[in-house]
């Protein structure tokens, strides 16, 4: 919330927001005339804009073909790379009889991996909050005196050609080991870096 607020975005303004988009999908959801459709795609569109609307600070018709194109390749990432091997490995900690606990996630590291890496690859907030740093710091060569306001720019972390095999590329074999155990990575930050003061 004191990231959102930072960007102006208080609670009243975030409603505001969710309640014109409401509008949007309900627009939307009436023109199929009370026919059978796939309200999935429709309701993907409404929650995209809602992360638009706070990332770029606009939201895009359900028809823009930049918006469609974006949930495309996210989908397409998710499922046609990770989906099968995933749903494999839940099937066989799981089984069909009953929901996950937070004991399980342990036994699942590619369906674990295959979160992490839809997250890198969405990179839905590619520009952090801002922050202001606490002391001198030297960074890449450039030296940035105490109290200077600074933004990361987690693009440039998430598709880091020295942290990521891959970067371009969807590749949960990102967030595991030789022994395919899912492992943390200090470079993965997809939705902040850190605390306001760096």
């Amino acid at each position: 919330m004191t990231t959102l607020r930072t960007f102006g975005l208080a609670k009243g303004s975030m409603e505001e927001n969710i309640c014109q988009e409401s509008r949007h999908l309900q627009e939307a959801m009436e023109k199929e005339e009370g026919k059978p459709f796939d309200p999935v795609p429709l309701l993907n569109n409404a929650v995209s804009n809602i992360i638009c609307q706070i990332v770029f600070g606009r939201r895009f018709d359900y028809s823009d073909q930049d918006l469609q194109a974006m949930l495309k390749n996210l989908a397409d990432m998710a499922y046609l790379e990770g989906s099968i091997w995933a749903l494999e490995e839940i099937d066989r900690v799981v089984g069909q009889t009953r929901q996950p606990t937070m004991e399980d996630r342990s036994n699942m590291p590619y369906t674990d991996a295959v979160i992490h890496e839809i997250q890198r690859m969405g990179n839905i907030v590619p520009l952090n909050g801002l922050r202001m740093t606490a002391r001198d710091t030297t960074l890449g060569g450039y030296f940035i005196p105490k109290g200077t306001t600074v933004m990361p720019n987690l693009t440039s972390v998430l598709f880091d050609k020295n942290e990521w095999e891959t970067p371009d590329s969807f590749n949960p074999k990102h967030f595991l080991d030789d022994d395919g155990r899912f492992m943390k990575k200090e470079a993965f930050l997809p939705f902040s870096a850190g605390n306001n003061c760096i």
